[in-house]
């Protein structure tokens, strides 16, 4: 039946209706083509390569830079729009310069104002049973057990076209993050806190450098 109401319906449809459903059909396929913005992806003055320099670090501080020089090179790569390349092959080059990395303790202090350091909680005892369950410590005690310390950094970027020696992009980018460091028992090893803290920087490094290289490649490509 609905074959023959098919049929029915195209022979009922004069030539001057085909016509409109045609128009019709013209005009909105071309209306998938309208942006609802005015900005686009694009590369200026055509550069299709870009290199990044490894990046100059004068914060006087122990940072793990080169996580930040791989971001960079991630995100354009990742973006698509301009290949990573080798600086001698480059139309373009990326330049970076750390020169602010600062720390400040903002977990709990005592009267005096200086850091609280308490160890963690012990749940299991080398002699002995087990502790029972209804003694342990609620959630909402969780941050007497650990110091949170506050990072931040600040970069500045610069995209240089190679073969017309102009700068293109010139900005600072910044950004911060929480470290939290568990204290390590009395009768650990003295560098198993450095190892934890050290571990949680370089989470939080590689986080906030991915942030600012994904808005570098938005900075260079947005029109």
């Amino acid at each position: 039946m609905l074959s023959i109401h098919r049929t029915q319906l195209k022979r009922n449809i004069p030539l001057w209706g085909w016509q409109i459903l045609l128009i019709i059909l013209v005009i909105l396929l071309n209306s998938c083509s309208y942006r609802l913005t005015n900005l686009y992806l694009e590369a200026p003055n055509k550069i299709k390569t870009i290199a990044v320099e490894a990046v100059y670090d004068t914060s006087g501080q122990v940072v793990p830079h080169e996580l930040i020089w791989t971001e960079l090179q991630k995100a354009f790569a990742a973006n698509g729009h301009l290949k990573v390349v080798a600086a001698d092959q480059a139309d373009a080059l990326l330049r970076a310069h750390l020169h602010t990395f600062r720390s400040s303790n903002s977990g709990p202090r005592g009267s005096n104002g200086t850091p609280i350091a308490k160890g963690d909680p012990e749940l299991y005892g080398e002699i002995g049973p087990p502790i029972a369950p209804g003694t342990l410590r609620d959630l909402t005690t969780a941050r007497d057990y650990y110091s949170k310390e506050t990072k931040g950094l600040v970069l500045d970027v610069e995209i240089w076209d190679l073969k017309r020696q102009t700068l293109i992009l010139q900005r600072s980018y910044s950004g911060g993050f929480d470290v939290l460091a568990t204290r390590a028992p009395s009768d650990s090893p003295a560098d198993l806190l450095t190892v934890r803290k050290d571990e949680s920087s370089d989470k939080g490094v590689t986080k906030v450098a991915k942030l600012i290289a994904e808005t570098v490649v938005s900075d260079f490509l947005v029109k």
